[in-house]
């Protein structure tokens, strides 16, 4: 079924210019996630319209699901295409993107249609043309932007050993350059610019912004963007002209910013919004408020390096498991009530010898290697007994999605003022210590917090148990979801997908299912 066919068929061609670009489908969450593109050169899509596309998604596709439909607008930017060119060699063919720079792709936007060259050094042409990559990379860049792409390859020879020289001296005194006394600076990656030159990839720490400078770069997420006219006292023409202002924050501090915009930037300016990752290049001076400002002269769009966010904590945080700093464990209080002839559950020897904390993590995404953890819920059993609990949201490094949001309910605004996970891994580390540790399909949460341990020197090396293994030796259900299990045995789960109450279900699953079973004889007997 092609979605923005059969709409148009509807409509009377009312939405040509929508394509559709991606559709996920998450069974857990029961959530289906659809993104359609639209053209740079259409004005926003009116709310109306919106509620018309989300409402025929909804019934076409017929999902016991909810439906979540989002617009992204398209512009045929050289600098984005560029990207897009090197996102696709790095996702399909990461033998050529180690080979591919920047400066071997060559944009040309002629209104709808784009030509698109690549340098490819001579070794790599065979393989290039037999695997029809050019013609897949022109299908790929059509899929994301509206337009015709052509793509051609160039030869080249491969770099002699004196121009390769030359190259490394290139970087190394522009490494050089970015590593001035007493300025601390760290580092962002894919850098793509946007407005102006280049900008080199090392900004500084924005708490050490203390006076005037020139030629200073930072990063950061931008807030509170305004865009204002004004006029110039000595313009005789009185001539409308246009600025932008708003916050620029980054892991360490934050500073007012000013960019004044030429006409011909308009249009880029458009596309940016509150909580873009920028990449500055400007000077800061002292603003009519009397006030540091720093008066942007070059963008770039860029992405945070974690690693190199967390360099400052790790530095600052010492570790000490003597008492825990921040997130300390609080008492278990139990408020199911007992019927009269309730009776203590008898478990099985290894739950009376062991010391158990049963965890759950929520995080922004699947991946540990560039996702964060956003809340820690967990809980500790002693003899078959629940008896603490830990509880925490954290701040990411990135912001959380509508998406994640969706399925958990974790707002930005509600870890906005929480502590990174640096601070509180620590302290999860001491609640953990000689217990074994428990999850619903453990590994998933468990490589999430050895990576998190990783950053600040910490290695769990706890015995850890999965609950979902043992329920499917012991069960015989449709599926193992983790509500299943519970309402199988009776149990509650209550306010699903939030890392305490899956921790405290886990635990009551992990417990029912080591009891011991007894049964009785005929003659009465045990």
């Amino acid at each position: 079924m092609n979605l923005v066919e059969e709409l148009n068929k509807q409509y009377n061609n009312n939405f040509e210019y929508l394509k559709l670009l991606e559709i996920v489908y998450e069974k857990q969450s029961e959530l289906c996630s659809i993104v359609f593109l639209y053209s740079g050169d259409k004005d926003e899509i009116s709310l109306d319209d919106r509620n018309v596309i989300s409402n025929f998604c909804a019934e076409k596709l017929n999902l016991n699901a909810k439906v979540m439909v989002k617009f992204r607008k398209s512009y045929q930017e050289e600098s984005f295409i560029k990207k897009e060119i090197e996102e696709f060699f790095i996702s399909y063919y990461s033998s050529l993107s180690g080979q591919i720079n920047e400066e071997d792709i060559k944009v040309n936007v002629n209104g709808s249609e784009v030509d698109a060259t690549i340098s490819i050094k001579k070794n790599f042409i065979q393989y290039f043309d037999r695997n029809d990559i050019g013609i897949r990379l022109s299908k790929y860049l059509e899929s994301r932007f509206f337009g015709n792409f052509k793509i051609q390859r160039v030869e080249v020879d491969e770099l002699d050993e004196s121009s390769v020289n030359e190259r490394k001296n290139q970087i190394l005194e522009i490494i050089s350059k970015t590593k001035v006394q007493g300025i601390q600076r760290y580092d962002v990656t894919f850098p793509v610019k946007f407005i102006g030159k280049e900008i080199e990839p090392h900004p500084e720490m924005i708490k050490n912004i203390k006076q005037e400078r020139s030629s200073v770069i930072l990063a950061g997420r931008i807030k509170n963007l305004q865009k204002k006219e004004y006029v110039r006292k000595n313009d005789p023409k009185q001539t409308p002209r246009v600025l932008y202002s708003f916050i620029l924050k980054d892991h360490t501090g934050e500073i007012q910013c000013t960019y004044f915009c030429p006409k011909t930037n308009l249009p880029k300016m458009e596309s940016v919004v509150d909580d873009s990752v920028l990449l500055f290049e400007g000077d800061v001076k002292i603003g009519y408020n009397q006030k540091l400002v720093y008066y942007i002269s070059y963008i770039s769009y860029c992405t945070i390096d974690d690693s190199a966010l967390t360099v400052e904590k790790e530095n600052k945080y010492e570790i000490n498991l003597d008492d825990y700093q921040v997130v300390k464990p609080e008492k278990y209080d139990y408020t199911e009530q007992q019927g009269l002839f309730y009776k203590s559950p008898i478990y099985n020897d290894y739950i009376q010898s062991n010391n158990f904390v049963v965890f759950d993590v929520e995080t922004t995404g699947l991946n540990p290697e560039n996702c964060d953890i956003i809340e820690i819920g967990a809980v500790k059993i002693k003899n078959g007994e629940i008896v603490e609990k830990f509880q925490t949201l954290i701040k990411p490094r990135e912001r959380i999605s509508d998406y994640i949001t969706s399925i958990n309910g974790i707002t930005n605004e509600m870890v906005e003022d929480c502590e990174y996970g640096e601070y509180i891994i620590p302290d999860f580390y001491k609640f953990c210590e000689g217990c074994v540790l428990v999850g619903y399909n453990v590994n998933f949460d468990y490589q999430f917090i050895q990576k998190l341990a990783g950053k600040v020197g910490l290695n769990f090396k706890n015995e850890i148990s999965d609950a979902m293994e043992i329920a499917k030796s012991k069960l015989k259900l449709s599926n193992y979801k983790l509500i299943t299990v519970v309402k199988s045995l009776n149990l509650v789960l209550e306010n699903a997908h939030r890392a305490y109450n899956d921790a405290l279900a886990t635990a009551k699953v992990y417990l029912k299912l080591n009891e011991y079973t007894i049964t009785i004889n005929g003659n009465g007997g045990l």
